[in-house]
Order: C-alpha cells, then sequence, then structure tokens
C-alpha cells in the first residue's frame, strides 16, 4: 500500500480518498473504547439461580469460561474499553441490561436441554442484541446430528446410515 501511495504522489495522480484510513481507525478506536461488549460462555445449571429446573443434557456440558477469558482480554487489547464476562444463563438478560450491553460475543455450548445451542442466540435476537455467532435455527441444525444428517441426504450428499431415537419415546427398541 505504500509502494502504491508514493508511486501515485510521483506520477502525479493523488488518491481520492488520502487521509480516510486514519479517520476511520480513529472512528473505530472511539467506537471500540465506547461499546459495552459481553462475552457469553456457558452457564452452571447447578449454580443457585441458573435455572428454574435443572434438566438433562444430550451431551457432557462445558462452560468455555478459559476461552471467552481470552476473547475477552484479545478484545481489550484491541482497544474494548469495556467487556464484561457473563454467564449464560437465567440472570443473562438482568446482566445485559445492568452492564447496557451494546453488542455479545457468543462463546456458549448452552446450558441444558436438547437444543442449548440455539438458546442464547434465540434471546439475543429477542432482546435486540446483535451478536457474533450463528443464529438460532443454524445453530440448532448443525448441533442436532439427526437433523443435519437429514439436510445432507436432501441436498443428495450421502451419509452413514442411521437410526434416529429420543429418550422421551422410552427404552430404545429396534
Amino acid at each position: 500500500v505504500d509502494s502504491m501511495l508514493r508511486w501515485q504522489t510521483r506520477s502525479g495522480f493523488a488518491p481520492r480518498r488520502v487521509g480516510r484510513t486514519d479517520e476511520l481507525n480513529g472512528q473505530v478506536a472511539t467506537l471500540l473504547s465506547q461499546m459495552n461488549i459481553a462475552v457469553i460462555y456457558g452457564g452452571d445449571k447447578s449454580a443457585t439461580g441458573a435455572v428454574i429446573h435443572q434438566t438433562s443434557n444430550p451431551r457432557s456440558w462445558k462452560s468455555y469460561r478459559n476461552v471467552a477469558e481470552d476473547i475477552a482480554g484479545a478484545s481489550q487489547r484491541l482497544g474494548c474499553r469495556n467487556v464484561q464476562l457473563l454467564a449464560d444463563d437465567m440472570s443473562l438478560g438482568d446482566e445485559l441490561r445492568r452492564h447496557h450491553i451494546h453488542f455479545a460475543w457468543l462463546n456458549t455450548g448452552g446450558v441444558q436441554g436438547y437444543s442449548p445451542m440455539s438458546h442464547t442466540a434465540a434471546m439475543l435476537e429477542m432482546f435486540g442484541i446483535p451478536y457474533v455467532g450463528h443464529d438460532p435455527l443454524a445453530a440448532g441444525m448443525l448441533d442436532n446430528k439427526i437433523a443435519f444428517k437429514r439436510e445432507l441426504m436432501a441436498l443428495g450428499i450421502r451419509t452413514a446410515p442411521f437410526v434416529a431415537w429420543h429418550p422421551s419415546r422410552g427404552r430404545f427398541d429396534p
């Protein structure tokens, strides 16, 4: 880029937007310093007040808090001054409101249930908070192996044979 600018200046051709990059960088720096950002990690369903009733998870739960801390640290090094780490649990809406969050980064696999990956994105959409992460439908489809395999089959993409069964239907009996 520098060599291109030198060539344009020597050739008498002045770029139309000289200095605009610096102006944009300044605007981005101002925006990042004033935004309230949340990095959301998986809440612990066994924590007091996290859920109303504990239910099962079809796969093992992880908080991803360490990764969320890394994301928050990197964001702060890039100029974000107001970054909050928030647990994905029943308190999330109140915490987003309390910290006046403008934007969220999803780093959660959900708390509990059969489609936990889609819960937080759906809540953020309901709250009107933009976020980084899959939308609820995409998150649910990617996390649900049966639905994903059926989508692949509908597109003509071969998959290994499978049988679908849900624990709510009782004991598995092929």
